[in-house]
């Protein structure tokens, strides 16, 4: 999950070449998100698209946690 940024990214890669499969989603197709998809990252940029399974890690960035957290913060706020 947000798969295109510089620390996600380099764990992807990493993973692959180590031989594990490894999916992920960004908002928005990049150049970083090309150049994974070329070393056999699969990516998508709907996360209504994106596969959800039982047996697997999941690994998320911190960005879209504090982000998430802040879009149901400031409603509340607004009170």
């Amino acid at each position: 999950m947000g798969i295109g940024g510089s620390g996600m990214s380099s764990i992807a890669k990493y993973l692959k070449q180590k031989g594990h499969d490894v999916e992920g989603y960004d908002q928005r197709i990049s150049y970083i998100t090309n150049l994974l998809e070329s070393d056999g990252v699969k990516t998508c940029q709907n996360i209504d698209n994106f596969r959800y399974q039982e047996d697997v890690l999941y690994v998320i960035s911190l960005q879209l946690t504090l982000r998430k957290l802040f879009l149901q913060i400031i409603p509340k706020m607004k009170m």
